[in-house]
């Protein structure tokens, strides 16, 4: 048996019309994405000040689990800019 269905919900399930459910999608957008897939190219090559090792220890006693490096040498530089300017900040003091 049929069920009666809401005409909203259904509305909702249909694509636009013309068929087309692609998302249009901005010169910023896309400028953007560029950017960052430059980005983590260049942090293939990149090798942080903080090891690797120390990075993954801290990472794992925080419970933060991820298998791509790209992602852990961005904290990793995330880290060492933090530490960089809390030590910049501590020398301006003096």
């Amino acid at each position: 048996m049929d069920t009666p269905s809401n005409p909203a919900s259904k509305a909702a399930e249909t694509p636009a019309a013309g068929g087309s459910d692609q998302r249009v999608i901005s010169r910023s957008e896309i400028q953007s994405e560029k950017t960052l897939a430059e980005f983590l190219v260049q942090m293939d090559d990149y090798a942080p000040i903080i090891p690797e090792a120390l990075t993954d220890y801290y990472l794992a006693q925080a419970g933060f689990e991820c298998n791509d490096v790209r992602i852990k040498r961005l904290l990793a530089l995330a880290t060492q800019k933090f530490i960089s300017d809390v030590a910049t900040d501590a020398f301006q003091y003096n």
